[in-house]
């Protein structure tokens, strides 16, 4: 359940991961506002190089058993990553209350935890976004328009955690 309270909370992360969070967004905007929906994906951090990889399944515990495969395919190049799928959020306890929203869960190779995120969105939001066509939106929106949702563990396997 996202917290819909005006409270500001500080996510600490480095400027790689946050440029990946400004990729996700981008590229999650780019695909629900030009083809109305998209398959959940991984956006893999190794460096200062970035890559992404659709993920299979027929819902997300699927598609994030799919991701986890991704990042153990290669475990020992993985930095950071965000999984990304269109979803909705709880926003009251009751339920009556759901957002559509893009989640985001990432995290970095020290992170026991991955952190999960939301942008909310509805048709004037990805109109917007197709009326910018600018790539430096999204990346300003993921500074100051995500939610945390809560954590989970971290899909980066135990063994290639730096974790202190």
């Amino acid at each position: 359940m996202a917290n819909n309270d005006e409270e500001t909370v500080t996510i600490e992360m480095s400027e790689n991961m946050t440029q990946v969070l400004g990729f996700s967004l981008h590229e999650a905007l780019s695909k629900l506002a030009g083809e109305n929906g998209f398959t959940p994906f991984t956006v893999v951090l190794s460096g200062e190089n970035l890559s992404i990889e659709e993920q299979e399944g027929d819902n997300p515990d699927e598609c994030r058993a799919s991701a986890q495969h991704t990042l153990e395919v290669d475990p020992a190049s993985v930095d950071g990553y965000a999984f990304v799928y269109d979803g909705y959020v709880q926003i009251d306890e009751a339920g009556n209350d759901t957002r559509d929203a893009i989640i985001i869960e990432c995290a970095e190779v020290d992170d026991a935890e991955a952190t999960v995120l939301c942008y909310f969105y509805d048709n004037e939001v990805l109109s917007s976004f197709l009326a910018s066509g600018d790539e430096e939106d999204a990346e300003d929106v993921a500074a100051e328009d995500l939610a945390v949702v809560g954590t989970t563990d971290s899909l980066i396997p135990e063994d290639y955690r730096v974790v202190d």
